[in-house]
């Protein structure tokens, strides 16, 4: 009786170690599955940001396109400016020398210059 008692017992052990067993290898599958889980969603987010600061790096160069052009237009409209500026001025010099050298020419007006 001790001997089939013995048996029963080992064998319930055994059974109990198996399962055990069976749920340490299940629970460090379900482990491996959550690391390989991460670790994909890690990679896959450092590729998104690679993609990202890529993109950042061409809107910047394209910003930066924009502004030289911009700055290269403000310059030659102040150019234009300063020369249309020089260009009254020396056209008001002109007519006061034309009106001091011909006093009696009054009929000719500055209407259209200033």
């Amino acid at each position: 009786m001790r001997y089939t008692n013995r048996r029963i017992l080992n064998f319930s052990l055994s059974g109990c170690c198996r399962k055990a067993s069976e749920v340490a290898v299940v629970d460090c599958d379900v482990q491996r599955s959550v690391v390989d889980f991460e670790n994909e969603t890690i990679r896959q987010q450092r590729e998104e940001l690679r993609q990202l600061i890529a993109e950042l790096r061409d809107r910047d160069r394209e910003l930066n396109e924009l502004v030289s052009t911009h700055q290269r237009h403000v310059d030659a409209w102040q150019r234009d400016r300063q020369r249309a500026t020089s260009l009254e001025d020396k056209c008001l010099q002109l007519y006061s020398q034309f009106n001091s050298t011909f006093p009696y020419s009054s009929q000719m007006s500055l209407d259209g210059l200033a």
